[in-house]
């Protein structure tokens, strides 16, 4: 059955988990499904609902774009060495301070 394309945003990998999960327990089992649901269970760090909020948090506390933010909770970054890398994506330039509160809502958010 074809579906129509409502809206289009980024999400985190373990939000994508949840959605191709409804969609197998439906019946629908494409090879391209299992493909992505199997990545997304191997990829996927963090809690979907604590994923959405660090999202939301880093894009209205710290002006991080929703992309980035994304990134950010499918990645996990453990160091602030990796943070900066996937910052330096950013138009603005984050101080050190920024970074490790940064990193510390996401070690708070998505640690195991």
């Amino acid at each position: 059955m074809p579906r129509e394309i409502v809206e289009e945003k980024n999400i985190p990998l373990s939000v994508a988990r949840v959605i191709i999960e409804e969609r197998l327990s439906e019946g629908e089992t494409l090879d391209i499904q299992r493909r992505a649901y199997s990545y997304l269970v191997k990829f996927s760090k963090c809690d979907p609902e604590k994923a959405t909020k660090l999202i939301d948090e880093l894009i209205s506390e710290f002006s991080v774009s929703p992309t980035t933010a994304v990134i950010i909770a499918n990645t996990v970054p453990s160091s602030i060495e990796e943070l900066r890398t996937i910052l330096a994506a950013e138009e603005k330039v984050y101080t050190t301070k920024e970074v490790e509160k940064i990193l510390e809502k996401v070690l708070d958010y998505c640690s195991e």
